[in-house]
């Protein structure tokens, strides 16, 4: 399994409620799901998973958490995402043995969120069925 895309939610201008943005793994769209933070663009994508194995197995993938926290470049402090979804949680491999699936979430933004850039990673398994 290889990482071939990160999950990126862009820039963004914290408001003064909490708020969540929902990057969708088919598309690559943001949406708002409530608060009154601004996305101001900036790069934004699903991660993308290239998956190496044996032609035409089935697999499945599913991450190591329900959510993780992203912490600040040079703070300590953080945001939350969760609910990662893929693209499809099961495929089969192609004739080569490979596929590609990919990931999007949602990210809690605080009320007054510090400014910054914010990193953090997650896991993902795959599993022949």
């Amino acid at each position: 399994m290889t990482k071939t895309e990160d999950l990126i939610f862009g820039d963004s201008v914290t408001g003064t409620t909490d708020s969540i943005f929902r990057l969708d793994p088919r598309s690559g769209s943001l949406s708002q799901r409530n608060g009154d933070a601004v996305s101001v663009g900036g790069t934004q994508s699903f991660a993308s998973i290239e998956v190496l194995g044996t032609a035409l197995s089935r697999v499945q993938l599913s991450t190591g958490k329900q959510s993780i926290l992203i912490q600040r470049d040079g703070g300590t402090e953080t945001m939350q995402i969760d609910r990662f979804r893929f693209d499809r949680r099961r495929k089969m491999l192609n004739a080569a043995g490979e596929q590609s699936f990919n990931i999007g979430g949602q990210l809690r933004v605080g009320a007054n969120q510090r400014a910054g850039t914010y990193r953090g990673s997650f896991d993902v398994s795959v599993d022949y069925f």
